[in-house]
């Protein structure tokens, strides 16, 4: 499992837009899950990224990371 920590919170509609652009990537199959998250840094989102291919797993959270950051959020691992 992978995991990817997110400020400041996903709002509903880049969460949106996030699931509809995966389904056109080749690691659509990953299960990606989302919690609220309140930490010394302050609140965000935990998106944790799971794939019987860890590869797999690593292309999605990278690929997640990508776009987050073009939407302007600060990202790091968790």
């Amino acid at each position: 499992m992978q995991r990817l920590f997110v400020r400041p919170v996903i709002t509903d509609q880049v969460h949106q837009r996030l699931s509809a652009g995966l389904k056109g990537q080749e690691f659509a199959d990953v299960d990606v899950t989302f919690s609220t998250t309140a930490l010394p840094l302050g609140e965000g989102t935990t998106l944790m990224f799971a794939h019987k291919d860890v590869e797999q797993a690593e292309q999605a959270r990278d690929w997640y990371e990508q776009q987050l950051r073009k939407f302007g959020y600060q990202t790091g691992m968790v």
